[in-house]
């Protein structure tokens, strides 16, 4: 199984980039919140990102920091699905059960914070911040709470960059997955 990793932050454009490889190429597409939502609603809990981050929490602390990532290669597999991407990878310790599942690939995609706070107004989704403020001091949360935003560098293998526009991502994701051969 082929396993793609989108790291990056708020708006950078991971779910574009996902939603792009399951049209062009085929894949599969998880996000590691789609599995912290499906628990919030078992749990008759609201689905609000500070939801979404305490629940991560506290499953994390009884089942360990891979149980989300666990999680999807088992969605992946229980599918026998060969090719998928993975949108909202967060934490290092999410990364050995990546690898374990099959080929992992951990891709960040960058976009400066202006241009995502932009994007972000323009999404007007009720989960998005809506300010510069409330922006920063979600990054300051998130860096607070899932270490691979602290120390992303050490560990992605590719970078997308994603300060212009839906056609120049696509061109970047495609020469992604030609460097990588994934479009087999």
């Amino acid at each position: 199984m082929i396993i793609i990793g989108l790291l990056g932050f708020i708006g950078s454009g991971k779910d574009t980039v996902a939603d792009y490889l399951v049209s062009k190429y085929g894949f599969k597409k998880l996000t590691m919140s789609d599995m912290v939502k499906e628990e919030l609603r078992k749990n008759n809990l609201p689905i609000s990102r500070e939801e979404m981050q305490k629940l991560s929490i506290k499953y994390k602390a009884k089942h360990g920091n891979g149980i989300w990532a666990k999680k999807c290669v088992e969605y992946a597999k229980k599918n026998n699905w060969q090719k998928i991407v993975i949108s909202g990878v967060r934490d290092t310790k999410e990364l050995p059960e990546f690898k374990l599942g099959g080929n992992f690939i951990l891709v960040f995609v960058d976009a400066d914070l202006e241009i995502r706070l932009n994007r972000l107004q323009k999404r007007d989704s009720e989960k998005d911040v809506k300010s510069r403020t409330e922006l920063i001091s979600q990054e300051k949360r998130e860096i607070e709470i899932f270490d691979l935003f602290r120390e992303y560098s050490k560990y992605y293998d590719y970078r997308i960059s994603n300060n212009r526009d839906i056609a120049n991502l696509k061109k970047e994701t495609d020469k992604f997955v030609l460097k990588y051969k994934l479009d087999k």
